[in-house]
């Protein structure tokens, strides 16, 4: 469900700005931001770095501006290219979740639930931001 757009007054002689605010839900994705390629678009990609700040693994606290945009389910195996099947993962953890033996799942919120070998598992919510 899209807001009606606003006008915002800009100062001086320019155009005003027209502004939409859209609602992003995650629970249960509703797929709009899908693309049936590989690679996300800016906004894709955009959205999944406000969600995610930061690198997806509970250690990791690179910014997600330089991160791979990774598919938890792989593309080439049906994965999703949308916002309840990627997130931002550094190159070290991107190769560390397609480990065989480490496990990375997508919870229906934004959640990334990693399982180490060991049998293990640690939560990365969603970036939490001040109101």
């Amino acid at each position: 469900m899209a807001t009606a757009p606003n006008g915002l007054r800009t100062p001086g002689p320019g155009p005003d700005l027209i502004v939409t605010i859209d609602p992003v839900t995650t629970d249960p994705c509703d797929h709009r931001h899908e693309t049936s390629r590989h690679d996300p678009g800016a906004k894709l990609r955009h959205l999944a770095q406000v969600r995610h700040a930061t690198c997806t693994s509970p250690i990791c606290r690179r910014p997600a501006a330089q991160c791979d945009m990774e598919h938890n389910t792989p593309y080439e195996a049906g994965g999703k290219t949308c916002l309840c099947n990627t997130g931002p993962k550094c190159r070290h953890d991107h190769r560390l979740k397609q480990h065989p033996k480490w496990r990375v799942d997508q919870l229906p919120d934004g959640t990334f639930r990693w399982t180490t070998p060991a049998g293990r598992t640690y939560d990365t919510e969603p970036t939490r931001y001040p109101i």
